[in-house]
């Protein structure tokens, strides 16, 4: 009985709930008495959450000493994790912090976040310093996009974005030089998918309602004459061009239109441009990602259908269209 109070660790007292363990009565086999062992146990557990609650209530006074520590330590971790994350994520992507300033945005050396064999691109809208080499309409605010299919103005579009959210963010922006000035308010319409029914193109006029006002705003709008037939969207996209002229706002719209757009306005409308310059040895598009400043770039199916003639030598179909052009 010794040995086994000696072995669970227990006090005098306790080690009178060992001697109720066996009968008086000398017996073979020796029998135990579950009850009294139960009765043990219970004691013991009841014991353990005592001395646990003693150590809990213990220490959370010791510890509420430290609590005005504690939450410091947590919020200085805290902005250390979030200047980390920014860091790092701004090494893997060679950002640089924009320079607030001026009314309008330029990049230099921009790449698109989304894109993994990326070109880095110059591009300048409204007034910044990196307009100086543009002869006519530098400080243009409101510009037409045009050019080739597949050339890269959806990604430049997207480059824009991608620097006003971040730099309004207080983050780094994509590119190695940027300026750009403030505003209140910034809208992105992507890409519509196929000329919409009445509802929607309602809908659509709508949202672009929104932008008829003075607040500071900048606007990005990717092949807005997908809305409707070529005619009516070449009035709607001129009409809402002097909007934002007339607001002192900043946009690039994307458009194969532009030639329709500027007839339908009496705004001096900067119009840019990135085009193709032909093919190469695998019937890949040659283009300057580039946008030439005040360059209507036409859009150039010519070379797509060349390079299905030249893949698909001998196919008289391809050799017809192609001499349409010729």
């Amino acid at each position: 009985i010794r040995a086994l109070a000696a072995e669970l660790g227990l006090n005098t007292a306790e080690s009178q709930f060992v001697n109720n363990f066996f009968s008086d009565e000398v017996s073979h086999p020796v029998r135990v008495d579950r009850r009294a062992v139960d009765v043990l146990k219970n004691h013991l557990l009841r014991t353990i959450n005592s001395r646990k609650l003693i150590l809990l209530r213990d220490s959370a006074r010791e510890l509420s000493k430290l609590k005005e520590t504690a939450s410091l330590i947590v919020r200085e971790v805290l902005d250390f994790d979030v200047g980390y994350s920014i860091a790092c994520f701004s090494r893997r992507f060679s950002l640089c912090m924009p320079v607030i300033s001026g009314s309008g945005i330029g990049i230099a050396g921009g790449r698109n976040l989304f894109l993994e064999n990326v070109v880095p691109i110059n591009y300048t809208v409204g007034s910044t310093s990196f307009n100086g080499n543009i002869k006519k309409l530098k400080d243009a605010r409101v510009v037409l996009l045009s050019g080739v299919n597949s050339g890269g103005k959806t990604s430049t579009l997207e480059l824009l974005a991608q620097t006003v959210i971040l730099a309004h963010m207080g983050f780094p922006v994509p590119s190695e030089r940027c300026e750009l000035g403030l505003v209140e308010e910034f809208y992105y319409f992507g890409k519509s998918r196929g000329t919409m029914d009445a509802g929607a193109f309602e809908s659509t006029i709508r949202n672009f309602s929104a932008v008829a006002n003075m607040k500071s705003k900048i606007v990005l709008a990717d092949e807005m004459e997908s809305i409707t037939e070529p005619g009516a969207s070449a009035k709607i996209i001129s009409g809402i061009l002097e909007e934002l002229d007339d607001n002192k706002g900043i946009g690039v719209f994307v458009s194969h239109l532009a030639e329709a757009i500027l007839k339908n306005t009496d705004r001096e409308i900067r119009v840019d441009g990135i085009e193709a310059k032909g093919l190469d040895e695998n019937f890949n598009l040659i283009v300057d990602r580039n946008p030439r400043y005040n360059y209507l770039a036409r859009s150039t199916p010519e070379l797509i259908v060349e390079r299905l003639a030249r893949k698909e030598a001998g196919n008289e179909f391809y050799d017809r269209l192609l001499r349409k052009f010729r």
